[in-house]
């Protein structure tokens, strides 16, 4: 293990590293992914430095590394809903919005020595709230020491936002790479079958390339495991020993994957076969994967983009900008002048986002003049004017932009201002806290519904998932299915047979657990309906959604929407004659995708009475100078500019 952490590139930079870091207050370091700044960085700084450290990346590898237990004294980490740490931890790895919650209640960081923000140049919208408050924190705190670890994109921007800190380089491996571009496909053109396309140059790859492991992008969880169930159905029709070819062992890689599902990634497949490894970006920015030498680029990514015309998150499937431990070949889907076309720098998420939930944070955090705020990249101030607005329709800011009681709450739960709004009100108002938990849990994780591609199993998934369907819709179908599992005992053969998600389920259960950790803490009492029906349940949440629906009209913006054909309510709007919703009906919604039409997902029929004359009256008179508070001047001139 010491002779493979002594081959990465940082390491003879070991001491003039820790000598630049006791030197200066704050450092930018710029590493290729794979030069071992994640993994070996960290350890340099505990091994010299006697207190503890936060980072955002995984620490398992560095537990084994160091021949130590995860979660003790050493090494830990903390994500959000699962902490693995103690008090004593020296080296704690975090998730950006990890920290910024625990900067709610300490904003000088006062618990960490070094602070170490990883994959900066991935400008989440975590990251750059936190690049802000760490410039903050450190006027009362000269002694905390600040390192930005980023890829090789833009880091003069990181050291001009730190007062034009020194930038420390660790140089990469260079390995020959040939690039192959189709000859004229363009972008434009691929939307709608770039994944088959994907697909078939690995399968080609495979079929006429050397041994080496194959790497294919594609956008998202569900393509993504849809295109290994391709290819591993291929494997077992293909004989691939009578042609001498290698067998196949396929992989999907994605965020939201389990820990113990990524572990054969990393491993050297036995001899005689290949890996192919289906991967979001998250294989091109975040993690390093041995043995690779053919990339397959599909040339799209998928981002979220918040839309303030018409007041939604939509999922877009847009180009993307593009070997680390071995040379190789990149195949290219698309043409050599599409991807000079292309952006080189992602547009970074604070600038795309909407800003509910980071308002709601900096208020907590006491930042009163967000529009003052020192963002690394401004987002437009009308974003944030409108995040206040609804905060203070959701009564979690008063009348002048002074965080409330309830608004307080609110920040405490981590989960979206929408649901943690529907949970204070399911606990204090309407008895049912127990089925928003569960309902709050569902829907932070992925769709726990599994749709074979095959026609005759798609059949066969719909049928046994249509026992849970309830006739109001998605919502209470969720609570449905959570209910149903706990009574089969948490069991994985029953999700088998119902085609559901076991991961997915499980992940809820997890959140669940942890919500109810918060609201006892709060405390918010936890109750169940006392009544077998769940319109209760979502009554609270209908309201606030149907509020953002009111928002939404009043700044004059409109979209077409379309119900997801895996709705529970599809068979009863495929009856009307067009997919577009009754005009007499009302409806909720969870997202937006946006593809060939704008289709909503988890939806639900709705009493538009469940708005109250409360609400309505509240929103027509918003005072937006007083919520905006002395900035607002500012902002108004910067909004006849923009």
């Amino acid at each position: 293990m010491d002779d493979a952490r002594h081959s990465l590139p940082v390491y003879p930079l070991r001491d003039e590293l820790i000598a630049a870091v006791k030197e200066h207050p704050v450092l930018v370091v710029v590493g290729e992914t794979g030069s071992g700044k994640t993994t070996q960085i960290p350890q340099y700084l505990i091994e010299e430095l006697p207190e503890r450290i936060a980072a955002t990346s995984v620490a398992k590898r560095v537990a084994t590394e160091r021949q130590v237990a995860l979660g003790g004294d050493q090494i830990g980490y903390t994500i959000r809903f699962d902490d693995c740490s103690t008090p004593n931890t020296r080296l704690r790895y975090v998730t950006d919005g990890v920290l910024l919650r625990e900067a709610t209640h300490d904003t000088s960081l006062s618990r960490y020595t070094v602070v170490i923000v990883d994959e900066a140049h991935e400008r989440s919208l975590d990251t750059d709230v936190l690049l802000g408050l760490l410039k903050h924190a450190r006027t009362s705190r000269p002694d905390l020491r600040i390192l930005i670890m980023s890829a090789t994109l833009n880091v003069e921007k990181f050291s001009d936002f730190f007062d034009h800190c020194p930038i420390f380089s660790i140089p990469g491996r260079v390995y020959p790479v040939e690039i192959l571009h189709h000859t004229t496909a363009r972008l434009g053109h691929l939307r709608s079958s770039y994944a088959q396309r994907a697909l078939d140059t690995a399968i080609h790859v495979h079929e006429t390339e050397p041994p080496g492991d194959i790497l294919l992008f594609l956008t998202g969880r569900q393509e993504i495991e849809q295109a290994c169930a391709d290819l591993r159905d291929m494997a077992r029709k293909h004989d691939y020993a009578s042609r001498d070819l290698l067998d196949l062992l396929v992989y999907p890689l994605y965020a939201a994957l389990d820990s113990y599902e990524q572990g054969a990634i990393f491993d050297p497949p036995p001899k005689g076969k290949r890996k192919i490894i289906v991967a979001t970006n998250i294989a091109q920015t975040s993690v390093t994967i041995p043995g690779i030498r053919y990339v397959v680029d599909s040339g799209f990514v998928k981002q979220k983009v918040y839309d303030a015309r018409v007041g939604m998150d939509a999922l877009l499937t847009l180009p993307c900008m593009l070997l680390r431990t071995q040379g190789g070949r990149c195949y290219r889907i698309y043409s050599r002048d599409e991807f000079e076309a292309m952006d080189k720098e992602t547009i970074p998420e604070i600038q795309r986002s909407n800003l509910l939930g980071v308002a709601l944070h900096m208020k907590h955090m006491g930042i009163e003049k967000l529009l003052d705020f020192e963002f690394i990249d401004p987002p437009q101030s009308h974003l944030l004017v409108n995040a206040m607005v609804r905060l203070y329709m959701l009564e979690a800011l008063d009348e002048d932009g002074k965080l409330t009681a309830l608004g307080r709450d609110m920040a405490a739960l981590p989960v979206s201002p929408f649901l943690s709004r529907a949970l204070v009100a399911a606990a204090r108002q309407f008895n049912c806290s127990e089925e928003l938990v569960i309902l709050a849990a569902m829907l932070s994780v992925e769709n726990i519904f599994l749709q074979p591609r095959d026609e005759e199993k798609r059949e066969e998934a719909l049928e046994a998932q249509k026992v849970f369907f309830d006739a109001s819709g998605d919502h209470c179908t969720l609570i449905n299915v959570y209910l149903a599992w706990r009574q089969a005992e948490y069991s994985r053969s029953w999700c088998r047979e119902h085609y559901l998600r076991l991961s997915a389920l499980q992940a809820a259960r997890n959140i669940g657990k942890q919500l109810r950790e918060v609201m006892k803490r709060i405390p918010l009492p936890l109750i169940w309906a006392d009544s077998p029906s769940m319109k209760r349940v979502t009554k609270e949440q209908t309201s606030l959604d149907l509020l953002q629906d009111q928002l939404t009209k009043k700044g004059g913006g409109s979209v077409g929407l379309y119900i997801s054909p895996t709705c529970a309510l599809a068979d009863k709007l495929s009856r009307s004659s067009s997919r577009l919703l009754p005009h007499l009906e009302w409806i909720i919604f969870h997202s937006v995708t946006l593809g060939g039409q704008a289709t909503m997902n988890v939806c639900s029929l709705v009493d538009p009475h469940w708005v109250t004359a409360n609400t309505t009256r509240k929103l027509s008179s918003v005072d937006v100078d007083r919520l905006a508070g002395p900035a607002r001047e500012r902002y108004l001139k910067r909004k006849k500019t923009s």
